[in-house]
């Protein structure tokens, strides 16, 4: 795969886990009605995790320079740390919040589990996604 196509898929994952959240509490907002307290912090939390990531990954998405062939197997594993990693901070964001909008009585334990558990996780993913990026074709090293 072309080191393009592995920034493209990591930038669609992240995209995609982006919008699912800010649906998730647009419909907590709009259709529960959860109360302005909640609304805040569910927006809080969602626009304090994500802006940091996917601004990274979109400037690396559109500033790399690189579309050679990548058969690096060095790469390839750098590519799926960053993947697996990206995928479980994703799910995890989603489905903390996806309990709040099945059961609203819950919204503020899910709020401090998203505000408890992604900060930690980020230990994990921020390094992973620096291993990807690092690893591209003409990186510096």
């Amino acid at each position: 795969m072309s080191v393009q196509g592995y920034r493209g898929r990591l930038t669609f994952l992240w995209m995609v886990g982006f919008v699912l959240s800010i649906v998730e509490v647009l419909y907590l907002t709009v259709i529960v009605e959860v109360g302005p307290t909640a609304t805040t912090t569910l927006w809080g939390a969602v626009l304090s995790h994500y802006p940091p990531y996917i601004l990274a990954i979109f400037a690396f998405y559109f500033g790399g320079k690189s579309r050679t062939q990548s058969s690096n197997a060095e790469h390839s594993v750098a590519y799926g740390l960053a993947m697996t990693m990206s995928v479980i901070w994703n799910v995890l964001m989603v489905v903390l919040l996806l309990r709040a909008c099945v059961d609203s009585g819950r919204t503020e334990d899910a709020l401090r589990n998203v505000q408890a558990i992604m900060p930690k996780l980020a230990v994990f993913m921020v390094p992973a996604l620096t291993f990807f990026f690092g690893k591209e074709p003409g990186a510096k090293s």
